[in-house]
Parts: structure tokens; sequence; C-alpha cells
């Protein structure tokens, strides 16, 4: 089932002139990693959150996370 909703992803994204579509998964989800290697190409890159100020000023940072000094 999920290959199929990626598969339609991508007809989509072609459709629609993309040249590829982006996912995500963390290093510790093996069943995500298992199936996007199965219909991509992996690439090791760097993600960064970058924390939102709220209307205070303050800033939001990510959920769960602590916002950086």
């Amino acid at each position: 089932m999920a290959t199929a909703l990626i598969r339609r992803t991508q007809a989509i994204a072609a459709e629609l002139g993309a040249r590829v579509v982006f996912v995500q998964a963390d290093r510790t989800d093996d069943a995500a990693i298992a199936l996007y290697s199965g219909v991509g190409r992996r690439e090791d890159v760097l993600h960064f959150d970058l924390p939102v100020a709220d209307s205070s000023g303050a800033p939001r940072g990510s959920p769960g996370r602590t916002p950086p000094e």
C-alpha cells in the first residue's frame, strides 16, 4: 500500500513538472528507511530546525525540543 501511494505521488509530481519528491526519515526508523530505499536513492544531508518567534518575540522552537540559546 505504501509503495503504491508513493508511486502515485511520483506520477502526480511528474505531471506537475517536478523532478524529485522529497521524503524524510529519522535515522532510527528502519521501516521507513527500508521503504524509501526500495523506491529511491538515499542522500545523507543535514536537516536544520530554524526557530520561529511567537508574537512576543520568544522563540517557539520545535515540538519536543528546547530552542537554542
